[in-house]
């Protein structure tokens, strides 16, 4: 009776008990019975229990022992004070998953890197096609501000034509049609001239994407 009474499950009384002599020897029963530490072994890690490290039963030699361990293995299969530790406290078993995530972080590390060089490749590529925009544009302003030059200027040969106009009444056929002939030579011109900024438009809509 009380808060700490329990009642024991029929057949699940266990005894396991090691005897040691002074010549370092050990024997061990089960339920009275002479047994081996493999099966003891192997009984008890299914309910729990670790003899592999000895955590429960333990000797003085065994304590000088583990004092003398190195601090740390020298390899992957060699075991010092921190491994010792890291397999009773249980953090051996993250050591693997840290290790494919440290691998998976080198992994996108080097993937980052490879897209930063790309970037810095189209961004340089975007700085020269930018500057050869800009020198289209400037050729075609000037190109457009000739044509219209040109344009006032045979409208002023025009109205002073138009003055005379019995006079100059051939003149003036003529010069309309040389007009006509500059307006259609530089729409060829101003049409030609604004396929390269197309295409540079068209490149950089590419790159952006």
């Amino acid at each position: 009776p009380g808060p700490d009474a329990y009642s024991v499950i029929p057949n699940s009384s266990l005894i396991v008990a090691r005897t040691a002599t002074k010549s370092n020897d050990f024997r061990y029963t089960l339920n009275s019975g002479s047994s081996t530490y493999t099966e003891v072994q192997t009984l008890l890690q299914g309910r729990g229990i670790d003899l592999t490290h000895k955590c429960f039963l333990i000797l003085q030699g065994e304590v000088e022992s583990i004092a003398q361990m190195k601090p740390k293995g020298t390899s992957e299969h060699d075991d010092g004070l921190l491994e010792y530790l890291e397999d009773i406290i249980g953090t051996a078993a993250l050591k693997a998953p840290i290790e494919s995530a440290l691998a998976e972080v080198d992994r996108l590390g080097e993937e980052r890197a490879e897209k930063v060089a790309r970037l810095r490749i189209v961004e340089k590529e975007k700085v020269k096609l930018d500057a050869e925009r800009k020198e289209v544009l400037a050729w075609l302003k000037l190109a457009n501000e000739h044509v219209r030059a040109l344009s006032r200027l045979w409208q002023y040969y025009l109205w002073k034509c138009l003055e005379n106009d019995e006079q100059f009444a051939a003149q003036i056929e003529h010069l309309e049609k040389e007009l006509e002939d500059e307006r259609e030579h530089n729409q060829d011109d101003i049409t030609h001239l604004e396929l390269p900024e197309k295409h540079c438009k068209e490149r950089k809509k590419a790159y952006e994407v």
